[in-house]
């Protein structure tokens, strides 16, 4: 939700569809993205993750 707050369609799959104890969100993009579009949702992502205590670093996988 904080991410939607600022504008953002960030999913979250939380258990079943992932292993209990874990959660992830998804995120799409497109070529019609702009690179400052992008560097704004990276921010945004930081401050998210830095405001509820969690470590973005570890936290970072991509799939597919």
């Amino acid at each position: 939700e904080a991410l939607l707050d600022r504008g953002w369609h960030v999913q979250a799959i939380r258990p079943p569809t992932v292993p209990a104890g874990s959660a992830r969100l998804r995120l799409t993009l497109s070529a019609l993205h702009t690179a400052s579009e992008i560097e704004a949702l990276a921010a945004d992502l930081r401050t998210v993750f830095s405001t509820y205590g969690l470590d973005l670093a570890s936290a970072t996988r991509l799939g597919s």
